[in-house]
């Protein structure tokens, strides 16, 4: 393969890479590609975005394991790059919902090049693409606690959307923000 048709993999971790942490609350899952805020509840986790698919298993697992669920529930992606939709397809497996940005749902059902990656970002199938989307806003309970999901114009990817927990005064916010900018 040359550069511009190679796909896109990442970076494959082990499972001692895949650290948690707790933040008010909410277990944040880092290692396997992005940050992943996850939320239990009685029908499977909530989680914020999924790292990358060659680490899929090996979150899921850490994520079962740190919060004693089954399954995911729900599956919130911030944009669509490959380090956020890496579990799209084991939450379509496993029939969860899928939320994102119209602009995500989009970008996730074609091959794109982009100069950020070296290669082909290769599109997900169907089944893992968004199954709920918004152009603006989107608000539902979870495990008895109100999310808020909501477009950020003209942050990273045209299609980036922050999640809010009101009840505990977080957001996540994807890839707009870092420790670094």
């Amino acid at each position: 393969y040359s550069l511009l048709t190679k796909p896109f993999v990442g970076k494959k971790v082990s499972a001692k890479d895949i650290k948690r942490e707790d933040i008010a609350g909410l277990a944040l899952f880092s290692g396997a590609g992005c940050n992943v805020v996850a939320l239990p509840g009685p029908d499977g986790a909530l989680l914020v975005d999924g790292g990358l698919a060659v680490n899929s298993a090996l979150l899921l697992k850490a994520v079962h394991g740190g919060l004693g669920t089954r399954r995911i529930d729900t599956l919130v992606n911030t944009h669509w790059h490959p380090e956020q939709t890496g579990l799209n397809e084991a939450v379509a497996k496993g029939s969860g919902t899928i939320i994102g940005h119209e602009v995500t749902r989009l970008y996730a059902g074609r091959k794109v090049r982009s100069p950020l990656f070296d290669g082909v970002i290769e599109p997900l199938p169907e089944s893992a693409r968004a199954t709920k989307t918004t152009y603006d806003q989107v608000a539902f309970d979870f495990a008895g606690e109100a999310v808020q999901c909501g477009h950020l114009p003209g942050a990273h990817t045209g299609g980036d959307m922050y999640v809010y927990f009101p009840k505990r005064n977080v957001i996540v916010v994807g890839g707009p923000v870092g420790s670094d900018r």
